[in-house]
């Protein structure tokens, strides 16, 4: 895994888990969901998104 040092303002997300198929609406709310909480692991934070928080 790599650190990211100063501002960034764009990231991708790969995902891939046998168990969903990730053409539904359901797989994509359990990726984000388990992206959100990996966030919140490492950086002791919720995700936060500046067009909806006004910061993040």
């Amino acid at each position: 895994m790599g650190i990211v040092a100063g501002n960034i303002n764009k990231f991708e997300v790969n995902y891939y888990d046998k168990k969903y198929n990730t053409t539904t609406t359901s797989a994509y709310q359990c990726m984000f969901e388990e992206l959100f909480d990996l966030v919140k692991q490492f950086t002791g934070e919720s995700a936060k998104f500046n067009h909806i928080h006004k910061k993040g």
